[in-house]
């Protein structure tokens, strides 16, 4: 195997993210730049020492998906050392040189592999691939979106208060409904962080601004709370508050893409 191809299989097998950056050359990879695909890379290395993986394992391969475009072409099974997650790339090469890389639907492992768990993918939104040309409509929705976005999220983060919650789920109400479908999931694009972040805040100021006397009520009865028998009475009497509590308030949570806190006042 050519030297530049080891190279970059070696990293691959670190998952040393930072090192492709320097090593991988600047050409287009999965129908997008090099800086979007290593970016979605670096969430597949993640998921993969997420879940214990300390390295992967390198089989090689083919497509074998008789009506792909790709059939018969090279690539490698990526398999986590620990977790058995795997990742299957299609290598387009030249002699030693990588014209190109990018999933594959059906791939052969040229040697048998057992406990294969869960396959992962590179995902590229469909806004952020070279082919994609963007529409004024295109573009005022996104403005929007991440004018929207920008508002509410913040790194460090912020403490919001309900106030400011209501004010924005307000204001940009008109933005959430320019996307017709508001499904997030079936077309990733660029604002679809918004669109997943928008009914959930939503759902916050509503269930709040129905029920936040009964809420203040509570948080004051518990602290003169001294017996059992008081604790459970106050349980019964504000179980349903608790019940139909939207889950981001009932749970805390934390993600690399929502840096947003929030208290009432």
């Amino acid at each position: 195997m050519e030297r530049y191809i080891q190279t970059i299989l070696h990293d691959f097998s670190s998952m040393d993210i930072e090192t492709l950056r320097i090593q991988l050359k600047d050409y287009h990879y999965q129908d997008t730049t090099k800086n979007v695909f290593l970016r979605e890379l670096e969430k597949v290395f993640l998921n993969f020492q997420h879940a214990r993986d300390t390295a992967i394992v390198i089989y090689e391969g083919k497509c074998n998906g008789k009506t792909c475009p790709n059939f018969g072409k090279r690539g490698y099974r990526f398999v986590g050392n620990n977790s058995m997650r795997y990742l299957d790339l299609i290598f387009e090469t030249e002699g030693d040189n990588i014209l190109d890389i990018f999933n594959c639907a059906k791939f052969k492992s040229d040697k048998k592999i057992k406990k294969l768990k869960y396959k992962r993918e590179i995902k590229i939104s469909e806004d952020e691939r070279n082919s994609f040309v963007p529409t004024p409509e295109y573009l005022a929705k996104l403005n929007a979106a991440t004018t929207a976005w920008e508002e509410i999220v913040n790194t460090p983060p912020r403490l919001v208060n309900f106030k400011e919650l209501c004010y924005w789920v307000d204001k940009h109400a008109v933005a959430y409904e320019m996307f017709e479908d508001n499904e997030p999931f079936s077309n990733p694009m660029k604002w679809s962080p918004f669109l997943l972040i928008y009914p959930e805040l939503y759902w916050f100021k509503e269930y709040l601004l129905e029920n936040i006397e009964e809420i203040r009520e509570a948080n004051s009865g518990i602290e003169s709370i001294q017996t059992e028998e008081q604790l459970l009475k106050w349980l019964l009497r504000y179980e349903d508050i608790g019940t139909f509590a939207p889950q981001g308030l009932k749970y805390s949570f934390s993600t690399l893409s929502f840096n947003l806190m929030f208290f009432l006042a």
